[in-house]
């Protein structure tokens, strides 16, 4: 609630995973002050600080925008077997990503209750929760999380992206990939 003490002058950006309407309805009167719920993708930050920052009428701005555009995104891999862990970890830190691992469902689910994601990378043949079952609970735990969430597997056929989709993915990758393929799907998504 202390952003409603802020000077009427500065700008301002709310960010919470939480939305109190209290202090929402507020800051949408003013062209100085914005919201943004968590997680969010770097596209959307982009959006949002463009969209709080001084029109040319309003005059110069400081706000560092190169530094936003370049802002890592932060992948959440989901892979049990450990050679493909290590192998995705570093084609996504090669390509300037951010990349936190985790080998089961259960430590997924944990994962995006506790931090923000820009996007989940799930392989569908996990040991206990299977990938769709991960993601089906995720969605389920969090259902306002509208991170991209991209399953991936070495079967093919057409079931396995139905089968992602109707459990609330975004999309789906085969494996093996390479880094272009593994970049393009997460672009596609952000």
């Amino acid at each position: 609630r202390r952003i409603l003490e802020i000077d009427p002058g500065q700008r301002a950006l709310l960010v919470s995973g939480y939305a109190d309407q209290a202090v929402i309805e507020p800051l949408l009167e003013s062209r100085r002050r914005r919201f943004l719920r968590k997680p969010f993708t770097p596209r959307s930050l982009l959006e949002t600080v463009s969209d709080l920052l001084p029109t040319d009428d309003e005059g110069p701005t400081d706000a560092p925008l190169e530094a936003i555009e370049a802002a890592s995104p932060h992948v959440l891999v989901v892979e049990d077997h450990a050679v493909l862990r290590k192998l995705t970890r570093g084609a996504l830190e090669a390509i300037g990503m951010t990349v936190t691992v985790v080998e089961s469902g259960e430590k997924a689910l944990d994962a995006c209750l506790t931090d923000d994601f820009n996007i989940v990378l799930l392989d569908l043949r996990l040991p206990g929760w299977s990938g769709t079952e991960t993601a089906k609970r995720i969605r389920s735990a969090l259902p306002e999380y509208e991170t991209p969430i991209v399953g991936l597997s070495g079967q093919v056929g057409g079931n396995e992206r139905d089968a992602c989709l109707a459990a609330g993915m975004n999309g789906f990758l085969a494996k093996p990939f390479t880094i272009d393929q593994l970049r393009a799907a997460i672009e596609a998504h952000l």
